[in-house]
């Protein structure tokens, strides 16, 4: 889902834009020429101009421009799909290793960069500097292990006032 994307086209339909300015077409879509010539199409039914600052050759009111357009956003689509499968590969790399490629570490656990062979990896321990949070991590296990549900251990520690153990609804339990 793509809020901006959402936002914008809401815009387009209640008539309250003439233009769309991107800087290139790969920044509108990257699913390939034929949603590149949808969107292109729902622009056109509400008169809307499509601009690329980088592309400004793109001109989809003749035959050869929505040539040209739909050849950009297929490329945008393979170019896109090449950069996925390389992340996915690094990320199996680094999993393979014992690394992690998450943006913040748990709870209770700190990432340390550390090599592992040709790769400089992000690797979990536990957070020493926060030793109340590695203890509320200890007891979660324990609780966990002893066959209490996730939201009666969440709501055990939110009713110590730990931060961040709000229970929620999700339904889940361990047996």
């Amino acid at each position: 889902m793509r809020p901006g994307f959402e936002e914008l086209m809401k815009a387009v339909r209640a008539g309250e834009v003439d233009v769309v300015v991107v800087n290139e077409l790969s920044r509108l879509t990257r699913k390939g020429a034929h949603d590149a010539l949808e969107i292109d199409k729902e622009f056109k039914k509400y008169g809307v101009r499509f601009v690329s600052v980088l592309e400004p050759f793109l001109d989809t009111s003749n035959p050869i421009g929505v040539a040209i357009f739909a050849l950009i956003a297929a490329l945008a689509k393979q170019d896109s799909d090449i950069k996925a499968e390389r992340l996915r590969g690094a990320k199996e790399e680094i999993k393979a290793v014992g690394g992690r490629h998450s943006s913040s570490a748990p709870y209770g656990m700190r990432a340390v960069r550390e090599r592992i062979g040709n790769l400089v990896v992000s690797v979990l321990e536990p957070d020493e500097e926060n030793p109340d949070h590695v203890a509320t991590v200890e007891r979660m296990i324990e609780m966990s292990w002893e066959g209490i549900s996730d939201n009666k251990v969440a709501a055990t520690l939110e009713g110590e006032g730990v931060p961040g153990s709000r229970p929620r609804d999700c339904g889940t339990s361990r047996h």
